[in-house]
């Protein structure tokens, strides 16, 4: 007989991203950068996370990877998941997060940082390397 893993509640939008950046982080996504658009009248979510994957199998894998761990994670299911490796840019859009995973080229191309440069951001990458040397014992 095998055990399910019971879903957890999910708090709201950080929370979500928080686990999509480790998600996308574990799996090698470069660049990870999350906008908090609270209170912007323009966005459309809560939480916009970008990352860049180093090819076009790569960001189709971290897309897939991000939708599986969520769903496994907090029984959530993304509202929509749009674009294909071949168009080097893939949005899952969890309604409250949505995350833009895109190839270096596409990435350049759109500049989606300076679309929303009005929003706080954070680099995700120097929090999660901090968060991982905190918890990896030191070595001798």
């Amino acid at each position: 007989m095998s055990e399910e893993k019971e879903a957890k509640k999910l708090s709201g939008a950080r929370e979500l991203a928080a686990f999509c950046e480790k998600v996308l982080y574990e799996h090698k996504a470069e660049n990870i950068i999350r906008f908090d658009m609270e209170g912007l009248e323009w966005a459309q979510a809560d939480c916009y996370i970008v990352c860049t994957g180093i090819s076009a199998p790569h960001i189709g894998a971290l897309a897939e990877r991000v939708v599986r761990e969520v769903r496994a994670e907090y029984a959530v299911r993304p509202s929509a998941v749009d674009g294909d490796p071949q168009s080097k840019w893939i949005i899952v859009d969890f309604g409250n997060v949505m995350i833009h995973v895109l190839t270096t080229e596409a990435r350049e191309r759109y500049q989606l940082e300076e679309l929303w440069n009005d929003a706080p951001k954070e680099d995700c990458v120097r929090r999660l390397e901090e968060e991982h040397r905190r918890r990896s014992p030191e070595k001798e």
